[in-house]
């Protein structure tokens, strides 16, 4: 095995040359030939790369997600908000599991 892998090595060789063409990118505009005036090419878009803006959307109803488990178990979710010390109010989320005897 080993003396016919030697003899595989030994019998190839690489290509004595190898011609790579340039990709160069089509012109898109007149190119000017004055001297001392620079050409610029392109596309000018602003917002090729930006994000658009989501439709301003509003939730109505109570804002409470609720999904029944059983016959007598439901979970729901709900967003409150807290005052604390201070006068400052904090956002929360609440998730209750309520259960029927």
């Amino acid at each position: 095995m080993w003396p016919l892998l030697m003899l595989v090595q030994t019998t190839a060789e690489p290509p004595l040359r190898i011609d790579l063409k340039p990709l160069l990118p089509e012109p898109s505009c007149d190119r000017n030939t004055g001297e001392g005036e620079i050409v610029v090419c392109g596309d000018r878009d602003d917002g090729r790369y930006r994000l658009t803006a989501l439709p301003e959307r509003r939730f109505e109803g109570s804002g409470r997600a609720q999904v029944r488990l059983s016959d007598r178990a439901t979970l729901s979710a709900e967003g409150e908000s807290a005052g604390l010390a201070g006068g400052v109010t904090v956002p929360r989320l609440m998730a209750r599991l309520r259960i029927g005897f």
